[in-house]
């Protein structure tokens, strides 16, 4: 595994059915998965360099949906398991 897998694994410990993209339905979701720029670290990964943010889900340990803001990399990473490259 890499810093990377590590460190998307970290975060996401003991959560299950990790999606990317909105909820269809849900009231804390954007309307359309359009992204947005931000500076913010990554709440996935924990980049803190600046880019689009997407939002990707996961089920806690309550059986709740969490919803975070993902980087480019996360969302593809969740969506298809493609580790991005160095």
């Amino acid at each position: 595994m890499s810093e990377f897998t590590n460190a998307v694994e970290r975060e996401l410990s003991g959560m299950t059915h990790e999606s990317s993209g909105i909820c269809p339905g849900c009231e804390s979701c954007p309307e359309e998965d359009e992204g947005f720029f931000s500076w913010l670290a990554c709440e996935v990964c924990g980049s803190t360099l600046g880019g689009n943010r997407h939002p990707v889900h996961a089920i806690d340990a309550n059986g709740e949906v969490a919803h975070f803001n993902a980087c480019v990399d996360c969302y593809t990473y969740i969506g298809t398991g493609e580790e991005p490259e160095e």
